[in-house]
């Protein structure tokens, strides 16, 4: 049963700090378990996500695509799409998740939460085995687990619980009795709702450890540096302490306060940006530039290597994010990388866990998976016309099947293989004797006579025939149909009685 709480940061609740991290001071399992893995911790990879500008674009331009993707219901065993389904009124293309979500918002958090987090936490509600009437995410940060009542699934350790721990509530779901769809089921007291974890790999998972890995874990003291040098130039910069340039007197003597003052008044001559660039004289002293430093030329490398890192990490391709490697030959094939090596993959991740954890709640939904068809993503239904026009060519596919191919319904008809009139087997080609039969005489004859006849029916612009007799001859010998006179003559003959 949720537990209403004042509205106060709750009583147990503890941010410390461990070195340059924060966690959550919940349980000593959780510290165990955490902070001495090396994981990067929820809060901590949200507050690098939010400091750090590469780390954030990598992951928003992921969400952007993920949340633009139609999802579509699909029949695994006759192997078609759904087009009415009640899970679409959630998840479909005009779903409202719940009545604070928009679609689009609903899966960027979706796939943000675990790009940033390694995990991603659903809480849907409704009566146990009964369709969902809302789905929600739920931020990593605000879940812990109970690792003292885990339960062994095969191989593996699950969770006995987790609670929900939110500035106004604390709520905890159990492990329910029994498997749905092979997998356990998280219910509150009252079995209102039900919550969900979806994790990225973790090679520490155990009994005391149940959440996942953020991609971002591997190069996290990267972007702890990243952080640290904006921080510190921001600082320095603030506070002033480091002029562009020091005037640094060449004289034995301290300066006398006429010589401070005319030196003072020859340099102040010079400031502004109206005199930028102009040589500068001042008696007995010697300017020393120390505004750039190879500290600095170290910065400015560390940022783009730590850049570099992050987006090869997310595999977004650096001709999309980077103006140095931006030219419109590879932009467009940085699209399609985008897509088939980054955005689909997470996207089959993401709507596998959707599908096991939904599609158990609609009776006679067995077979039916959440996933999306490519040709609804603009760039892909582009590349997809283009193959098509390349497959036409080669006359290997039928009209139905490439209609298919780019989201059009099949027409009647359609399921024949259509090639050029002027295409002909190259076996009945009778005028190419390299490589093929040999006619038999049957063949051979009906053939000359079909020659001489179309011969025969030619005419000039008078009406006169266009070709002799010794003409047709010599032609049906050229192309090897002659095979003698008697023959000859009397198809001659035929013909030309057929004619009169």
């Amino acid at each position: 049963m949720t537990k209403l709480k004042s509205h106060k940061v709750f009583s147990g609740t503890e941010v410390k700090s461990a070195g340059s991290s924060s966690y959550y001071d919940l349980s000593f399992y959780d510290y165990l378990g955490g902070s001495n893995r090396g994981d990067l911790r929820a809060l901590e990879a949200i507050r690098l996500y939010k400091q750090c500008m590469p780390f954030f674009r990598a992951v928003e331009l992921r969400a952007e695509a993920f949340s633009s993707i139609p999802f579509r219901v699909y029949e695994t065993t006759t192997k078609s799409f759904v087009e009415s389904h009640p899970i679409l009124d959630l998840l479909g293309e005009n779903g409202k998740p719940n009545p604070k979500d928009s679609l689009s918002l609903y899966k960027k958090g979706l796939s943000s939460f675990r790009d940033i987090t390694g995990e991603s936490f659903c809480v849907a509600t409704g009566m146990k085995g009964q369709p969902p009437r809302e789905i929600s995410n739920v931020k990593p940060q605000e879940i812990t687990m109970g690792v003292t009542n885990s339960r062994v699934s095969g191989m593996y350790e699950v969770p006995g619980s987790y609670r929900w721990n939110t500035t106004y509530f604390d709520e905890t779901f159990k492990i329910d009795s029994e498997l749905v769809g092979n997998s356990f089921r998280y219910w509150n007291d009252l079995e209102t709702r039900e919550i969900w974890q979806g994790l990225d790999f973790n090679p520490t998972l155990s009994c005391v450890n149940h959440r996942g890995l953020s991609k971002a874990s591997p190069i996290s003291l990267e972007i702890q540096q990243f952080v640290e040098g904006n921080t510190n130039n921001l600082s320095v910069l603030s506070r002033g302490a480091r002029p562009s340039v020091a005037w640094v007197s060449q004289l034995d003597q301290p300066l006398t306060d006429e010589q401070y003052e005319r030196w003072k008044e020859q340099v102040t001559s010079y400031e502004g940006a109206i005199n930028a660039g102009k040589q500068v004289l001042v008696d007995a002293v010697e300017p020393k530039v120390i505004s750039t430093t190879n500290k600095d030329m170290e910065f400015k490398e560390n940022r783009k290597a730590v850049r570099t890192d992050i987006f090869v990490e997310y595999q977004i391709p650096l001709a999309l994010v980077s103006p140095e490697q931006m030219t419109l030959d590879n932009l467009k094939t940085s699209i399609f990388q985008l897509y088939d090596l980054s955005v689909l993959p997470h996207a089959d991740n993401l709507l596998t866990e959707l599908t096991l954890f939904l599609m158990p709640r609609y009776q006679g939904s067995e077979n039916l998976i959440l996933t999306y068809n490519p040709i609804d993503i603009a760039p892909l239904k582009e590349r997809a016309i283009e193959e098509n026009s390349k497959l036409v060519s080669m006359a290997i596919l039928t009209d139905n099947e490439l209609r298919s191919r780019i989201g059009y319904e099949e027409l009647e008809g359609g399921n024949s293989v259509w090639k050029q009139t002027s295409l002909a087997p190259a076996e009945s080609d009778l005028f190419t004797g390299d490589n093929l039969r040999t006619p038999d005489n049957g063949e051979k004859h009906r053939a000359l006579t079909e020659f001489v006849k179309h011969c025969l029916n030619l005419e000039t612009k008078d009406g006169k025939r266009a070709h002799s007799d010794a003409e047709i001859r010599k032609m049906a010998i050229t192309h090897g149909l002659f095979e003698n006179d008697d023959q000859f003559s009397k198809i001659i003959a035929d013909n030309s009685c057929q004619q009169e």
